[in-house]
C-alpha cells in the first residue's frame, strides 16, 4: 500500500461483474472496500491482499447501511477516488403478473440504491478535488425488452440519474458516468428462465451479433476505462458494451450466408 493508491467501493462485490472489477482496481494498485449483503461473503482476504481488500457488508437500498461504509471509508481514509455502483437484482415477468413486490425490490436496489450511493459517496469525492463515478445499467436502459419491464424502469433511471448528477458536480472535479453491458455470463443471467418468458436460449444468444455472452472481466474493462485519465473528457456519458445488441439483431441465417 502506498500513499498514492487509488481508494474505490465496488458494490455488488462478491461475485459476477462486481468480482471481475474488484480483482481490476487491485491489480492496479488500488485499495478496494467491497461491498455487498452479508448473505453473499466472497470469502477470507487473501494474505497479500490484507489491508488492500476490505469486504464490508453493505445493503445498498438502506440509507444507514451506506452511511455506516461511507464513515468507516472517511476516517480510515479521508476520500474516496472511485465509486462503482454495480449491485443490482432481476425478477423477470410479464408485466401482468409481476407482484409489487418484485417490483419495489428491482427499483429499491437498482434504482434507490444507485441514488443513496451517489449521495453517499459524493460530498467524500467533492471535498478531495475529485473522482470517479461509475454506474451499472444495462442494454435492458436502452430499450423495452418483453417479460423484463421492471427490471427496464429501473435500469432507465439509472441513466437519468448519471447524467443529472453529472451536470450537478461537472465542475467540482467529479465525473460521473454509466455502462451498458449486454448479456454477461455470471449468475444473474444464468439464473434466469428464458423458457418461462418464451425465449428460446440458443436463438437469443444467436441474436447477439458477436455470438456469445461477455465475460465479467470484458466489463471491467470498461469500468476502468472510466475510472482512468483515458476518459478524461467523459461525463454523462453512457458506455455500451453489449455486443452489437442494441446496434442491430440480425438472423443467424443472414450472417452464415
Amino acid at each position: 500500500m502506498t500513499a498514492a493508491a487509488r481508494i474505490a467501493l465496488v458494490t455488488g462485490a462478491a461475485g459476477g461483474i462486481g468480482a471481475a472489477v474488484t480483482r481490476a482496481l487491485l491489480d492496479d494498485g488500488a485499495i478496494v472496500v467491497a461491498t455487498d449483503l452479508p448473505s453473499r461473503d466472497g470469502g477470507p482476504v487473501p494474505s497479500e491482499l490484507a489491508g488492500r481488500l476490505l469486504p464490508r457488508p453493505l445493503d445498498v437500498a438502506d440509507e444507514t447501511s451506506w452511511n455506516q461504509v461511507t464513515d468507516e471509508i472517511e476516517e480510515r481514509f479521508g476520500r474516496l477516488d472511485v465509486l462503482v455502483n454495480n449491485a443490482g437484482v432481476m425478477r423477470p415477468g410479464p408485466l401482468h403478473t409481476t407482484t409489487v413486490e418484485d417490483y419495489a425490490r428491482m427499483v429499491a436496489v437498482n434504482q434507490t440504491g444507485v441514488f443513496l450511493g451517489m449521495r453517499a459517496c459524493l460530498p467524500l469525492m467533492i471535498r478531495a478535488g475529485g473522482g470517479h463515478v461509475i454506474n451499472m445499467a444495462s442494454f435492458a436502459s436502452l430499450e423495452g425488452i418483453p417479460g423484463l419491464s421492471a427490471y427496464c424502469a429501473s435500469k432507465h433511471a439509472v441513466l437519468g440519474l448519471t447524467r443529472s448528477a453529472a451536470m450537478e458536480v461537472v465542475g467540482q472535479g467529479v465525473r460521473v458516468n454509466a455502462i451498458c453491458p449486454g448479456a454477461v455470463a455470471t449468475p444473474l443471467l444464468q439464473g434466469i428462465d428464458l423458457d418461462a418468458l418464451g425465449y428460446a436460449p440458443e436463438e437469443l444468444l444467436a441474436q447477439v451479433p458477436i455470438q456469445r455472452p461477455a465475460a465479467p472481466e470484458e466489463i471491467a474493462k470498461a469500468v476502468m476505462f472510466l475510472a482512468g485519465d483515458a476518459s478524461s473528457y467523459m461525463t454523462g456519458s453512457t458506455l455500451v458494451v453489449d455486443g452489437g445488441w442494441t446496434a442491430g439483431r440480425f438472423p443467424s441465417a443472414f450472417r452464415a450466408g
